[in-house]
């Protein structure tokens, strides 16, 4: 079949050999312990741990649930909603970020699906003159007279020439495929991560804010409570409440400033290793959100 084709066995172990450099060369990625597992662990051990991470995940529990759902940005430890996020609040640099990665994108993506016709055209033709090569080669093989094997070395000639124009024109494809439309598929895929990555440190800003609304919505009734008749117990639970509220918004801070560098640190990578350009909107990683 045509996964047991040597060109294609040969294409996927190139493929897989950029993929363990990039992952193995990856400052973070490189520590983690499902890669040294995939890496070094014998058979055996790599089932266990296969078998034992589909367990895991099928059993994610309340807090992993709420992971899953985009956890702070969802409730609270009480289970209430965080509230909105106050008008004004923008976290600029990642907007800013998310423009320049969607338009760099966008051109790359419509310049790739060049790359892939112009490639598949090639093979087509490359195809189309073996096709050719084969029909002249089979008319220059009925020669049965002197004229007949005259006009049989032409055809056979002709054959040959369909042959070497076909050759040529599959190595162009292969060339084609290797030195432009894979590393603009690769591109893309780096894209792709960062575009994730930008997506996480959204949701984490617009969390943490949600987070600080609801603190300043907390304490602003307790304000409203003093001067009203507010119970020993009623303020009690009152000041429980923006004590966990505290909590909170220092937890969805710390998560933003974690994403926020894991993001910059994505968007240097990619730019040191595609050569993209820091002039095309997107100004410099280190950025503070706006009011």
């Amino acid at each position: 079949g045509a996964h047991s084709n040597p060109e294609f066995i040969e294409r996927r172990r190139r493929q897989l050999e950029v993929w363990l450099q990039r992952v193995t060369s990856h400052p973070e990625l490189q520590q983690a312990e499902c890669l040294q597992v995939f890496l070094e662990a014998e058979e055996d051990a790599l089932e266990a741990a296969k078998a034992s991470s589909r367990a895991a995940s099928g059993r994610q529990g309340h807090w992993g649930q709420l992971l899953t759902e985009g956890w702070w940005g969802i409730r609270s430890y009480a289970g209430k909603s965080l509230g909105s996020v106050p008008d004004g609040v923008v976290d600029r640099q990642c907007d800013e970020l998310k423009a320049y990665v969607g338009r760099l994108e966008a051109q790359l993506s419509a310049l790739h699906k060049a790359a892939e016709r112009l490639v598949r055209r090639h093979k087509a033709d490359s195809t189309g003159m073996t096709e050719l090569g084969l029909a002249f080669s089979q008319l220059g093989s009925n020669a049965d007279n002197d004229l007949s094997r005259g006009l049989a070395a032409g055809l056979a000639q002709l054959g040959v020439t369909c042959d070497l124009a076909s050759r040529s024109l599959g190595e162009q494809s292969d060339r084609e495929g290797e030195q432009l439309e894979e590393p603009l598929r690769d591109i893309l895929r780096r894209l792709q991560q960062c575009r994730l990555a930008i997506g996480a440190r959204e949701s984490a800003f617009l969390n943490s804010q949600a987070a600080a609304s609801a603190l300043d919505a907390k304490r602003s009734k307790k304000i409203r409570a003093v001067g009203g008749d507010a119970g020993d117990g009623r303020s009690h639970q009152m000041e429980s409440e923006i004590a966990e509220a505290e909590t909170l918004v220092r937890q969805t801070q710390a998560e933003y400033e974690t994403i926020k560098d894991r993001t910059n640190r994505e968007m240097e990578r990619f730019q040191k290793v595609c050569g993209a350009s820091r002039g095309s909107g997107a100004r410099g990683w280190d950025a503070e959100p706006c009011t």
